[in-house]
């Protein structure tokens, strides 16, 4: 009901967030107070909605004696929660919030290392990197900022302990190939992310560390601080996932100013690199985008790379200009971003460089050997294409001498030259605009003289040639260059006479092209001499002819400059260029006023140019004002003779626009993120100084005046024109102005009112520039300002215009309605001040400076009267605009979708101050019932806020929790779970309410989570049903026909197939039966009686809403009338689940979801006892299932309360778990989910009172083991195997049945889909006893007889690789690898060595963190890849090559030497027997075949980089190509997929071979010809 915009609640966050910082200390307690006791795991929603409040409230930055009451009171609580529900992705992401802001401003106060691999496994499996098994996803998605991931692990780094380093190594390695181009998918924008937010936040810990001065709110201690080595090694870690995404064609901005962070801390390791991509790439011809990534990547460490030797980088400035020459031929007309990128680094590195010729400075300084060669690279001559492209940059950073020669050039070039001026002309006409804008004194001497000759001369050829209108291309591009050559300040004083007679032939020519040249030049020359600007941008502010003895400039490259010494030189105009510019003025602008009559008023600004100086009309009069006035007159002679002169219209728009400038856009700067303080190039400083000058000379302008209304009315006028491209300039004009004056939209009030009282049909156009008027702006529409006066005139005025079927109105009319729900917030009627907030002003008065409040004693006097006027004032316009809109819709006249439209306004003008009054509550009541779908839905709508309008507000007592129990408060245990102070919630059968006294006691709770975790401070309850108010008493009866039309509406099916469960209906009777209580049940229940006998979809549909609000909303009843409901409630829902169809069982499930959310299990047990009432009675299956799964439904909402339930309950089900079929099995592994998630254990807590997911196994794991047996004997015998010698099966305990065999099969289908939802939804996930499953799983995945078994040992598998495994039970997980490993079915050893990457990937840092369980690991990988079965070993090699990849193995030189010898195994010679040729083929074949297959894992593990022994591998290999099969084959596979991965960089990696180790490769991947 309580409207407001989607960003209002992000907006508070943020707030809350950002005063955060100081919150004290002392209020921890207190909030932990507050949320703790809504810790309950077991509900979703409600543990993430508290979760993400403490973090927002709790406070992290606190002092460090301040520890015991602030972080220390929660940090390991918390931990251990996370701990124990490791798998909860709901809440996840705001307890790595809260995390990283304690790592944030507790750096170095607590101890990271217990919980580092966590962490770290948490990070990887939220990348969601496409990881998988049998290409199955794991269904759950782990949800982790970025940014707070690289908060945590940035101030987890430390010089003291390599585990924070360690980890996040293994992390990064294992990410690199996802950077690669080649890999990109949805995980790569996080994954960039991510390294910019490393970088970003790396470099902000260094600032702090050592340059930032120390403050409260960001100290480290000095023992965790990083050393030099450690910011080596952080940026060595990072560098290789940096080198392989700056090729990535997606999100070089991250990835640039991810190298411009890690520049800024180590040059010396990351510019070379850059600079090697960029030199790689430079002669590219089939590869440009790799040219412009590396060009993007010098520019983002450009700053670091000039700085030299100063920024320990030497050689980078000798770099620069060779780079600038060299990438010339970028500029590339054919390729526009190419062209683009190279213009963006020429001018980069000028902007950062002076260019001056430094080559005679070894006579006067002591030059380094590196500062020698870039002075020498000075003296090279600058080409003209460069100075072409970016001659304004460059030009300001040139030396005086090597302007002038650059000047001349130029004009050399434009006098041999007569260009087209469309489009060659223009960019030469910009260059000659950079020159006089850079040195107008030199530019103008040079130009000005030549070109009004040159023109004059060609004036006189023809004396009539300003009549004609086409003129010679000649003097057309004179007067272009002329027209740009202009802007020369002061100097211009000197021309002006010429330019002035140049103007006078050219301004009024009869060609246009000439005519607006002419009119650009004016515009230059008044633009160039009023405005106040600096002269210079240079990056220096030392003058650059400056002897090269006193000044080096190659010492200056790259310099920043100190905000408050910058010695800008500034042009400010002085009286003789004023009274120029009023001589052009009254010579050019005044005749052309003097056309047209105006009457002209005092206006609030004058012109003014710099200090006094003003210009003004020949009589004194405002010029602005004088144009407005004429302007207006224009446009009234204009609309009244020649409306269809719309480009003369535009012209007027175009002059009337209001440029309202935005100062806020973001600052295009590369800063010294390192460094900070503001230490910006001098140029980029100089371009924020202007910013504020132009934010100076725009801030005059901030009142509304008499004039702005004028603009404002004709562009209204122009706005409803009959020419839709007058409208539409017009209106963006308009929109302009109202959204930098936002109340001035109420000018135009009176305007849009006539206009909408107007015959749409005959004023189309008009009405329709109209409803685009109320439209816009679109981001805060007219028709929804908060204006109560407003609206009460609009809105009825809006529904009452004559409606019209033309198209456009019907559209514009449905965005008004659109707009309207969509931007309508709702609005203040009510305003009040709250005391407190008044005496925290007068708090904030008694500061430094004290303000007297005496001179507004009168005001503060009155305020509460005026704030009481205002809030009548706007309850009367609101009341006004309801009773309109009322009035119109009753009449009955209006046109069908205008009805429609009122009542949508009606609907969105809800409030929560005023209530609906009686006239709307029954005109609604009456339109639920009305013929029309559209007007029923909103109907239901308004009832629903009605209803909540009037809802009683139902008393609460506090009461003592422990007085139940029995427990004092002393006594009482503060672990989370079932204790003896918290059983009383529990369901208990022997303590059920049933009796009205029992129904009375204070014992009943109705939310999920008070007192699992612990208890609040304060406990209320709802006061008993008698002792409640109630309205049923005043309710007066209702007409029976109208509920009956009312059902008959609502069983109405809509769309087939679409209709849903409708929760506005829900509402509305669920607040009907509260606030009415069982007065309507009489009424109701034989339409109910009646729906459920019926199986068709909608009135099944219709019941379950209406059965679920009564259940719902009887939550205050008392006991005999909730027993009397229940009465006829139970045979009604017995009869529904009978004739429940396929379609409508989602609905009966959200009619018990709905009917007993949040409701004590106590108060609602008639419906639980009747779904526990042997569930399975019916003998139709999908009946059955029915009942299931609105059992499951029931018995989850207050799932740690009903114990007792699931204990009776998997009594039940126990003789079921083998049931015959699919879908019965499918809803009994749900119930096995719920009855089990509540199994969790907290270190200190107490185990659950319900079924154990332990005593649960150690019942079926027996018989699983026979069934692993019997399979396991099936297998080996079908296989035809004999793995390590073993064929003796005779000891093996085996199903002697197929029954027995296929009963035990059901029961693994039923307990492998549990296990498997419930690893996907609960909080906790791999439970030792899971592992169990796994080598049965591994045998039963490959069944090609039952497809359904297959399908459900596979998911299991995927989700006991995907899933994180805790520490604690890697060591169970391990051995259940290793089981499977060396079963002797071959299949399943497959499936192991598909299975362990995927383990190992997502539980990496957990394993890595115990040295053993690597080690274990890689034994099981090698055992595997010595498999019998040649597909084992294919696999195991797989393993191998991404374990190398990812560096896992420990020691991977000495395994590559194991591998050399085992590929040199001596394969024994043929002999006559059978048997020899066997073990030749399953002895030396295999052990070299392993040895090969380990040396092509080594080779697929470095898939876009070539090691230095990776040449030597294929030296190795080379001799095998003849061995038997299958090593050829694993060979040439192996080779080809290296030639594959390396075909993009090869030119690089063939360097990394000699020339004959590159014949050999070739060799080893050309097949060879059989034809002579």
């Amino acid at each position: 009901m309580y409207r407001y915009f989607s960003t209002f609640e992000n907006t508070i966050f943020h707030l809350i967030r950002a005063s955060g910082v100081y919150f004290p200390a002392s209020a921890t307690q207190e909030i932990l107070d507050e949320f703790r006791p809504r810790l309950c795991p077991f509900n979703s929603s409600n543990i993430s909605n508290t979760v993400q409040y403490l973090e927002l409230f709790l406070p992290c930055c606190v002092k460090p004696e301040e520890a015991d009451i602030g972080y220390k009171l929660w940090f390991d609580e918390f931990m251990t929660l996370w701990d124990v529900c490791h798998n909860a992705c709901a809440w996840e992401n705001h307890m790595m919030g809260i995390m990283a802001s304690i790592a944030q401003y507790q750096m170095g106060n607590i101890d990271w290392e217990p919980y580092i691999p966590n962490m770290f496994v948490r990070f990887q499996r939220t990348l969601q990197l496409p990881v998988t098994f049998k290409q199955r996803q794991l269904g759950k998605q782990h949800k982790i900022d970025t940014y707070a991931m690289a908060v945590w692990i940035v101030c987890a780094l430390n010089s003291k302990s390599d585990t924070a380093f360690f980890h996040l190594e293994k992390l990064m390695q294992s990410l690199e190939s996802y950077y690669h181009p080649a890999n990109t998918g949805r995980w790569t924008p996080k994954l960039r992310e991510l390294l910019r937010q490393l970088s970003y936040f790396f470099v902000q810990r260094i600032h702090a560390e050592r340059y930032k001065t120390t403050s409260w709110d960001f100290y480290v201690p000095d023992h965790y601080k990083l050393s030099d080595e450690s910011i080596d090694r952080f940026v060595t870690i990072l560098k290789p996932c940096i080198e392989q995404a700056m090729f990535s064609r997606m999100g070089s901005q991250d990835t640039s100013l991810a190298l411009q962070y890690l520049a800024s801390v180590r040059p010396n390791i990351i510019i070379p690199m850059t600079l090697d991509k960029l030199y790689s790439s430079m002669y590219s011809l089939t590869e440009p985008h790799k040219l412009t990534s590396s060009m993007m990547g010098v520019i983002a460490v450009g700053r670091y790379m000039v700085q030299g030797s100063r920024n320990n980088f030497p050689e980078g400035p000798t770099h620069v200009i060779p780079l600038l020459t060299e990438l010339l031929p970028g500029i590339d007309p054919n390729d526009i971003r190419k062209s683009y990128v190279t213009f963006n680094f020429i001018v980069h590195f000028v902007n950062m460089i002076p260019l001056i010729n430094s080559s005679e400075a070894f006579n006067y300084h002591d030059l380094t050997e590196e500062e020698h060669t870039v002075c020498e690279a000075t003296a090279e001559t600058i080409s003209e294409s460069a100075l072409g492209s970016v001659v304004g940059v460059v030009l300001h950073q040139c030396s005086p001498e090597i302007f002038k020669n650059a000047l001349k050039m130029m004009f050399n070039f434009v006098i041999n030259k007569v260009m087209e001026v469309q489009v060659s002309g223009k960019m030469l006409a910009v260059c000659c605009h950079c020159f006089a804008k850079v040195n107008p004194k030199e530019t103008l001497k040079l130009f000005i003289p030549y070109l009004c000759d040159t023109i004059e001369q060609l004036l006189c050829e023809n004396p009539n040639i300003e009549k004609e209108e086409h003129i010679d291309d000649e003097l057309l591009y004179n007067l272009l260059i002329l027209s740009e050559v202009v802007h020369g300040r002061s100097e211009l004083i000197n021309y002006m006479d010429r330019l002035m007679d140049i103007l006078d032939k050219t301004l009024h020519m009869a060609c246009v092209s000439a005519s607006q040249l002419a009119s650009r030049m004016l515009e230059l020359v008044m633009s160039s001499l009023t405005s106040i600007q600096p002269t210079e941008v240079r990056s220096s502010p030392v003058e650059y002819s400056t002897p090269i003895k006193d000044f080096l400039s190659v010492r200056e490259w790259g310099k920043p400059q100190d905000i408050n010494d910058l010695k800008i030189s500034w042009y400010v105009p002085q009286k003789t260029e004023v009274d120029m510019v009023q001589k052009l003025l009254n010579k050019f602008l005044v005749p052309e006023l003097e056309r047209v009559e105006s009457v002209l008023e005092p206006w609030a600004f004058n012109l003014q140019v710099s200090g006094s100086n003003t210009v003004t009309m020949p009589d004194g009069r405002n010029v602005r004002k004088v144009i407005v006035d004429t302007l207006h007159r224009v446009q009234k002679k204009l609309l009244e003779d020649n409306e269809g002169d719309t480009q003369s219209i535009k012209y007027i728009i175009n002059i009337l626009s209001f440029t309202g400038k935005s100062f806020h856009m973001a600052k295009k700067l590369l800063e010294d993120r390192l460094h900070q303080k503001k230490l910006h190039l001098r140029h980029v400083l100089i371009d924020r100084v202007m910013l504020q000058q132009e934010f100076r000379i725009e801030s005059r302008n901030c009142s509304f005046t008499e004039t702005h209304k004028k603009i404002l009315l004709d562009l209204f006028e122009l706005s409803v024109s009959r020419y839709s491209e007058v409208r539409i300039a017009a209106q963006a004009r308009l929109f302009g102005i109202i959204s930098y004056f936002p109340y001035s939209y109420s000018v135009l009030t009176e305007k849009i009112k006539e206009i909408l009282q107007l015959d749409s049909e005959k004023h189309h156009e008009k009405f329709k520039g109209c409803l685009y008027i109320l439209l816009g702006p679109k981001s805060a529409p007219i028709v929804t300002r908060h204006d109560w006066e407003f609206i009460r005139e609009m809105w009825p005025l809006i529904i009452k215009s004559m409606p019209s079927e033309k198209p456009s109105i019907i559209s514009l009319m449905s965005s008004i309605t659109d707009t309207i729900h969509k931007y309508f917030p709702t609005i203040a009627i009510k305003l009040i001040i709250p005391e407190n907030v008044l005496k925290a002003a007068y708090n904030l008065n008694k500061n430094s400076p004290v303000c007297n409040l005496s001179q507004f004693q009168h005001v503060i006097d009155k305020g509460e009267e005026y704030l009481i006027s205002k809030s009548d004032k706007k309850k009367q316009a609101y009341e006004g605009a309801l009773n309109s809109l009322l009035d119109a819709v009753e009449k009955g006249n209006l046109h069908w979708r205008y009805n429609s439209m009122t009542l949508s306004f009606l609907r969105d003008l809800v409030h929560f101050d005023i209530k609906y009054n009686p006239r709307i509550v029954k005109f609604f009541l009456e339109a639920s019932i009305n013929e029309s779908i559209s007007i029923r839905k909103t109907a239901m709508r308004v009832l629903v806020f009605i209803m909540i309008q009037n809802k009683p507000k139902f008393k609460k007592i506090e009461i003592d929790p422990f007085k139940f129990s029995n427990v004092k408060l002393s006594q009482s245990e503060s672990r989370p779970g079932i204790r003896d102070d918290n059983k009383w919630l529990l369901y208990n059968n022997k303590t059920l309410p049933k009796t009205s006294d029992e129904w009375e006691k204070l014992r009943f709770i109705h939310d999920q989570y008070t007192g699992y975790y612990t208890w609040p401070k304060k406990l209320e309850v709802y006061d008993s049903p008698s002792r409640q108010e109630t309205a049923a008493k005043r309710m007066n009866n209702l007409n029976d026909s109208n509920v009956e039309k009312l059902i008959k509406y609502l069983s109405l099916e809509e769309k087939k197939g679409h209709d849903q469960f409708n929760a506005y209906r829900f509402l509305t009777f669920k607040n009907l039966f509260k606030i009415f209580e069982d007065k309507l049940l009489p009424i109701f229940t034989p339409h109910l009686k009646r729906l459920v006998q019926e199986k068709q979809e909608s009135n099944q549909r219709c019941a379950a809403e209406i059965i679920s609000a009564i259940i719902r909303g009887s939550k205050h009843w008392e006991y005999d009338k909730v027993e009397n409901l229940w009465k006829i409630l139970i045979p009604i829902l017995e009869t529904a689940i009978s004739n429940i169809c396929n379609e409508t069982q989602t609905d009966w499930a959200l009619c018990i979801t709905m009917g007993i959310e949040s409701r004590d299990p106590n108060r609602c047990h008639w419906l639980l006892e009747f779904l526990l009432d042997d569930p399975l009675k019916d003998p139709t299956s999908f009946v059955a299932c029915s009942r299931l799964h609105l059992l499951s439904i029931a018995i989850s909402q207050q799932s740690w309360r009903n114990s007792e339930i699931y204990n009776r309950l998997i009594e039940y089900l126990r003789p079921h778990l083998s049931h015959p079929f699919q879908n019965i099995r499918e809803k009994i592994s749900s119930c096995l989910t719920i009855i089990f998630c509540k199994d969790i254990i907290f270190p200190d807590g107490n185990k659950t009172d319900g079924p154990r997911i332990e005593q649960f196994f150690e019942e079926i794991l027996p018989k699983f083991n026979i069934l692993y047996n019997t399979n396991l004997a099936k297998s080996i015998s079908g296989e035809h195997n004999n793995f390590n010698g073993i064929s003796d099966n005779s000891n093996m305990v085996v199903f002697e049945s197929e029954e027995e065999k296929e009963a035990v099969i059901r029961l693994f289908k039923i307990v492998a889909k549990f296990v498997t939802t419930n690893m996907v939804r609960v909080n906790f996930s791999g439970r030792p006893e899971f592992f169990d499953l796994l080598s049965l799983a591994a045998l039963l995945q490959n069944s090609e007889i039952d497809e359904e078994l297959s399908n459900i040992a596979t998911n299991l598998l995927v989700v006991l690789a995907q899933t994180m495994t805790v520490e604690k039970y890697i060591p169970c997980a391990i051995d259940a690898i290793k089981k499977v490993a060396k079963c002797p079915s071959w299949s399943a050893r497959a499936v192991i060595a598909d299975f362990l990457p995927i383990f190992i990937f997502y539980n990496m840092a957990t394993i890595n963190a115990q040295k053993a369980w690597g080690l274990e690991i890689q034994r099981i990988v090698l055992d595997l890849l010595e498999d019998v079965q040649p597909e084992v070993r294919m696999s195991a090699a797989k393993v191998l090559s991404g374990l190398l990849h990812c560096q896992f193995i420990l020691e991977p030189s000495e395994l590559l030497n194991k591998l050399k010898l085992k590929a040199k195994t001596k394969l024994r010679h043929k002999t006559q027997n059978i048997n020899q040729k066997e073990n030749v083929s399953n002895g030396s074949i295999r052990f070299r075949h392993a040895g090969i297959l380990g040396l092509c894992a080594f080779v697929n593990a470095h898939p876009y980089d070539v090691p230095d022994f990776l040449p030597d591998i294929f030296e190795q290999i080379r001799p095998h190509l003849n061995d038997p099969q299958p090593i050829p084959a694993t060979i040439r596979k192996t080779l080809g997929d290296f030639k594959r991965t390396h075909h993009d960089n090869w030119e690089k990696h063939k360097l990394k071979f000699t020339e004959e180790e590159l014949s050999l490769l070739s060799d080893l991947t050309v097949p060879p010809s059989y034809y002579v």
